[in-house]
């Protein structure tokens, strides 16, 4: 006897609330990230573009003026931080306080001692250079450092000591920018990969080339770190839908971003095809980033 023909239909899959949030989740994440690459993408875009699109543009003012502003925003979210991490003696916080103070401190000395601007009447120092550099190598560590659990002891000391660190914190930063307007030339014995060629170290190596490799060792150095806070950051807004994390993920991406451009851009011309904007790229990604931090104040 022959079994009778069982007609299976399709399983059809029941779409819920949950899977709705999801989706609109995951557009708003990807719109995100396409707007955040954005400065990464027309650096790129400048930097294979034709010749003709590469003209000289020597504006030291409209330099001092878009530094001074970006370091401005980022004192005020220092200021901010630092009251949140007062009332919630939260060592993230802490950190988060200490990045954007640290962020702006060397890189108001990059505008301070723009040549023919205030400070700068000695003409180009390395420390104008150097300064640039340090402050989003400093802004990824201490980001890095915020996005991760502290041992009990670091922790508890942190809460413990407080205002002795953030006293220290503001004492460095004032320290450095004093020396580094006092002392212009302090800092030109570090090779930046800048110099000409020929020029060497006192043991006979070339002062470009090493200034080059250190150049692009610290990028790779922060842009990792950035890359490393990004994430975590990240993680932990998917699981507590935090918007304070998830601000300081897209700070810690444009930071990477602005690292990037801080080493393949060139001042005011490249004949390679890059552009003046293309330098400028780390003073307005930064612009974005600090007031993006402001829910970072939030434990």
């Amino acid at each position: 006897m022959q079994a009778p023909l069982i007609r299976r239909t399709p399983r059809q899959r029941v779409i819920t609330a949950s899977d709705l949030q999801a989706r609109k989740e995951r557009r708003g994440v990807a719109l995100t990230l396409l707007l955040v690459l954005l400065p990464i993408l027309a650096f790129w875009l400048l930097k294979v573009a034709p010749a003709s699109w590469d003209p000289q543009i020597v504006v030291p003012r409209e330099h001092f003026l878009i530094v001074s502003a970006a370091c401005l925003i980022a004192f005020v979210m220092a200021i901010v931080l630092s009251v949140a991490a007062v009332r919630t003696i939260a060592p993230r916080t802490f950190f988060l306080a200490a990045a954007f103070l640290l962020i702006a401190t060397p890189f108001s000395v990059h505008g301070l001692i723009t040549p023919g601007e205030t400070f700068s009447a000695h003409g180009f120092h390395n420390s104008l250079t150097i300064s640039a550099q340090l402050s989003l190598f400093l802004g990824a560590a201490l980001l890095m450092v915020a996005s991760r659990p502290l041992p009990a002891s670091v922790d508890r000391a942190i809460r413990q000591q407080y205002g002795t660190l953030m006293i220290g914190c503001v004492l460095l930063a004032i320290g450095y920018i004093l020396v580094s307007l006092s002392l212009p030339a302090f800092l030109d014995w570090v090779p930046t990969g800048q110099e000409q060629a020929g020029i060497t170290t006192i043991f006979g190596l070339d002062r470009a080339a090493i200034g080059k490799t250190l150049r692009y060792l610290a990028m790779a150095a922060g842009v990792a770190m950035a890359l490393i806070a990004a994430y975590r950051f990240y993680r932990s807004f998917a699981t507590t839908r935090s918007f304070a994390t998830a601000t300081v993920a897209i700070c810690s991406l444009l930071i990477a971003e602005s690292l990037v451009v801080q080493a393949f851009g060139v001042v005011w011309h490249t004949p390679g095809g890059s552009t003046t904007c293309c330098f400028w790229s780390p003073s307005c990604c930064r612009w974005p980033a600090s007031p993006c931090s402001i829910a970072g104040a939030a434990p």
